[in-house]
């Protein structure tokens, strides 16, 4: 270690330990000046060692994303300088990844992805390839990488040509991205890290701008499948999902996810929900462990009603198509009609309430100028029954019940408060 990088190991080991204000704000100084300088990048490499400690190395791993952010025309000043920087991230990642700290593998692989998307498309040709053969052997990190390249396009600071020539670059990408990910939630040994990363991976991919849903559809069936346990992920892409607004002009696609939706998710969801286990505390935290996750199927029913109803009415003659229907409207039901004393013994019955008011305001609106107005009128007729049951079960919850004498102090302000 030469003279300069012991100076800057020791000016950062100091930054991190001192106690004295003076101090810091001086070393602080010291350590932005030495970003800002020319060629601190390969000083910052040398010093993203196992030797050093995590401070160290996390501080050489953000000074080269600030470089590659904020001073990437230095990189490009020659080739051989983006070939080193190249060079470096590939093999510090496929060598040390399992032994980096946590906070410098996650800035390494963030420096990597913005590095990818600042030479796409003439510096670094088909990087996506690339890094598939490269880590062909260690798929969490090259799912990790592919996650944070998604998620680093949202902070690109380019021209807007440029940043428009990167999309088009990443939109070719994206069917060997979802077939990737379609491999990897095929294989029955899967891990839950690689399952987590491999989520992570489409989640930010459907969060690009322009992001085509039809280019993931082989993919959905295998993720719900994957993740079905997994609520807050199920959360997340169903979110991202229902925020595409390429969806509402796919009725196909629409009705294809509310059918794995029926088929997959909501059958598990109504396991957890044993009514045997009612009042137990147990049921109470898998109630609000779920809610974010009913929430979000709610919130798509909602949004998407009028499509829904439309979907029906249309292919009404396709028994399976009347069947999910009837399934999803049966699973709100059931959660809306849930027994127990509300908020003491559940804590779900009143989350569907957004569906319930936009399916009756679709239901409502006849279209005389469609030849399936009619079938909209039996689907009116049936989902009588629906809403009576809802009264029934809104007014037994409200009936005063001899349960709310017994309740201690806590409980009986949650009843007092609806």
């Amino acid at each position: 270690m030469d003279h300069q990088t012991k100076l800057l190991v020791t000016s950062i080991t100091n930054f991190y330990e001192t106690t004295s204000e003076p101090s810091r704000r001086e070393l602080g100084n010291i350590l932005e000046n030495f970003r800002q300088s020319k060629g601190s990048w390969r000083l910052a490499i040398s010093i993203i060692d196992d030797s050093n400690p995590v401070n160290v190395q996390f501080f050489g791993a953000e000074t080269l994303y600030f470089v590659i952010s904020k001073k990437f025309d230095e990189i490009l000043e020659s080739v051989e300088n983006s070939d080193e920087l190249k060079t470096f991230f590939l093999q510090k990642l496929s060598s040390s990844a399992h032994s980096l700290a946590h906070s410098v593998l996650n800035k390494l692989s963030a420096g990597l992805a913005l590095f990818i998307l600042k030479c796409l498309p003439d510096i670094w040709n088909d990087p996506i390839i690339e890094l598939q053969l490269f880590w062909s052997c260690q798929i969490e990190l090259l799912l990790r990488v592919l996650a944070e390249i998604s998620t680093e396009f949202h902070h690109l600071n380019v021209s807007l040509d440029h940043r428009q020539s990167i999309k088009t670059e990443l939109q070719k990408s994206t069917k060997e991205i979802v077939k990737l990910v379609q491999q990897v939630l095929g294989d029955n040994d899967l891990s839950c890290s690689v399952r987590n990363a491999a989520v992570e991976c489409i989640e930010g991919w459907l969060k690009l701008p322009g992001a085509n849903l039809l280019d993931f559809l082989s993919v959905f069936d295998a993720l719900f499948n994957n993740i079905s346990n997994d609520y807050l992920g199920l959360t997340r892409i169903l979110d991202t999902i229902k925020s595409n607004d390429e969806l509402r002009n796919l009725p196909r696609l629409l009705w294809q996810l509310i059918s794995a939706l029926t088929q997959i998710i909501l059958p598990q969801i109504l396991m957890e929900l044993d009514f045997s286990q009612i009042g137990s505390e147990q049921l109470m935290e898998k109630m609000e462990d779920l809610t974010p996750l009913i929430c979000t199927i709610v919130e798509f029913g909602h949004e998407y009603a009028k499509n829904i109803v439309d979907f029906v009415c249309k292919n009404f003659n396709e028994q399976l198509v009347v069947e999910v229907y009837s399934k999803l409207c049966a699973f709100f039901l059931y959660i809306s009609t849930y027994p127990g004393l509300y908020p003491i013994q559940e804590c779900i019955s009143d989350l569907p309430e957004p569906w319930w008011r936009s399916l009756r305001e679709e239901l409502l609106q006849l279209d005389e100028s469609f030849n399936w107005s009619s079938n909209k009128l039996i689907l009116k007729k049936q989902s009588i029954k629906i809403y009576l049951q809802l009264l029934e079960s809104v007014s037994t919850k409200f009936i005063y019940s001899e349960q709310i004498n017994s309740l201690n102090k806590e409980n009986f302000e949650k009843i007092r408060k609806i």
